[in-house]
């Protein structure tokens, strides 16, 4: 699979015999915010000012605490959720999808999840633990507010696959290991300039519709990884399956364009 067109995929670094835990001094490096249940979110953010080398090291200082090296050269081991790409390639890779940059639902399987470039784009991660296997399996979702919203029709489609994996992933799993992770979105004000939609009705409507059917289908409901973008930027999203680790990197601007006034 060819690498995305992504800085965070393509300053991947492999750590030998690393441990499962997180130093406190590893921990200072970016955001944490711990799920109630188990998974753990890291965010570091890039400032869109930066210097090359400003931004490089901070991505070797986040890739440097994960439990092993990402490589995206075997899909066996970890599956691009990719937004971007076209029906024919996605149906290859058994993601579900409305088209090229509609929605992109990953099958529940064991490898770990990857998606990059959520602009105004909002994405879920649900896991659980196999009841067979053993194992932790998990489904990622990337998807646009501004294509689901157009019709009744684009979001009753994406309901209708996003619900048949979740009851997939549930009909495997054991209920009380199951949690679910919501993150990126956009919260400007204003409306987009290509659709003119109002980034923050798109955005409380999507996490609304995401709650729903998560709790609908799994009877648990997702949290909030953190605040969404008040800014002109995006993330790229690396989740470890087995040690429930959900990697957040942002890119844009170092001061928001807009205020929220939203409570933390």
């Amino acid at each position: 699979m060819k690498e995305p067109n992504s800085p965070y995929f393509k300053n991947s670094l492999r750590r030998e015999n690393a441990s499962d835990t997180i130093s406190k001094e590893e921990r200072k490096k970016v955001g944490n915010i711990e799920s109630p249940r188990h998974i753990l979110i890291q965010a570091v953010h890039i400032d869109a000012r930066s210097t090359d080398k400003e931004k490089e090291n901070t991505q070797t200082d986040l890739f440097s605490i994960l439990d092993k090296g990402i490589s995206l050269a075997d899909p066996a081991k970890v599956l691009v959720v990719d937004f971007y790409t076209s029906s024919s390639q996605a149906e290859r890779d058994k993601i579900k999808t409305g088209g090229q940059e509609s929605y992109a639902i990953s099958p529940v399987d064991a490898r770990d999840k990857a998606t990059y470039k959520l602009k105004d784009c909002v994405g879920l991660v649900v896991v659980g633990t196999d009841d067979v296997l053993g194992v932790s399996v998990s489904l990622l979702s990337h998807q646009s507010p501004s294509f689901l919203f157009q019709s009744e029709y684009s979001e009753s489609r994406f309901k209708e696959h996003l619900a048949s994996r979740m009851r997939e992933l549930v009909d495997r799993c054991d209920s009380k290991t199951v949690e679910g992770v919501i993150f990126g979105g956009k919260y400007m004000e204003g409306e987009s300039l290509v659709h003119k939609r109002n980034y923050r009705k798109d955005y409380d409507r999507m996490v609304g519709l995401l709650k729903t059917i998560t709790m609908n289908s799994t009877e648990v409901e997702p949290k909030i990884a953190k605040k969404s973008k008040t800014y002109h930027g995006w993330e790229d999203v690396y989740f470890c399956n087995k040690e429930r680790k959900l990697y957040i990197i942002e890119f844009g601007e170092p001061t928001p364009r807009s205020k929220d006034h939203r409570k933390e």
